[in-house]
């Protein structure tokens, strides 16, 4: 229907949500999480993200302790976003080509064992090194993720799902930067 602009809106007010795959009538994250695969997936992508976030703060904190370099920390910074950025036309390719799932776990069990040597490392370069590590898991993780939803949501349900996913994606980059600096 068109608005006082001209502008044609439509009415959201009759798409039904929960889809006809799903008999829960309760719209919204609630009716989501109830379903056991979608809570598993939103629980390991919170893990996940919260990991990802303590580890962008952590390493670059570690390195000004370490060294007193604020160029190096600007250096580590960008390794951890650096990877994400140039291979993401890659993993993309790379997540429609093969099994989702065991991607997701190789990608997280990549990144917990280069985080897990992180507090046992003391010179910059390996730092530099595992920081690149972690981007790079990161970068294939992300895209395995955000691709599964779907899936594992149905048609139904896709935009809450997609919305809870991000929702949830935000709060966690605030609250656990904020966590693990006080």
């Amino acid at each position: 229907m068109p608005n006082n602009l001209g502008q044609t809106t439509h009415d959201v007010s009759a798409v039904n949500d929960s889809g006809p795959a799903h008999d829960d009538a309760r719209p919204g994250f609630v009716a989501l999480l109830r379903e056991p695969n979608m809570r598993r997936l939103w629980s390991a992508q919170a893990f996940s993200s919260a990991g990802e976030s303590l580890a962008q703060i952590a390493m670059p904190l570690l390195v000004y302790e370490l060294t007193g370099s604020a160029r190096l920390v600007g250096f580590i910074a960008l390794l951890l976003i650096l990877p994400r950025v140039l291979l993401s036309p890659v993993t993309g390719l790379l997540v429609d080509r093969v099994n989702r799932r065991r991607l997701m776990i190789l990608a997280d069990s990549w990144r917990l064992a280069l985080v897990a040597i992180v507090p046992f490392t003391t010179g910059i370069w390996p730092l530099a090194l595992l920081a690149a590590g972690i981007a790079i898991g990161n970068a294939v993780a992300r895209p395995a993720e955000l691709a599964t939803v779907p899936s594992v949501a149905g048609p139904g349900r896709l935009v809450s799902a997609l919305s809870l996913v991000q929702v949830t994606s935000g709060v966690i980059r605030i609250a656990a930067p904020a966590a693990g600096a006080a």
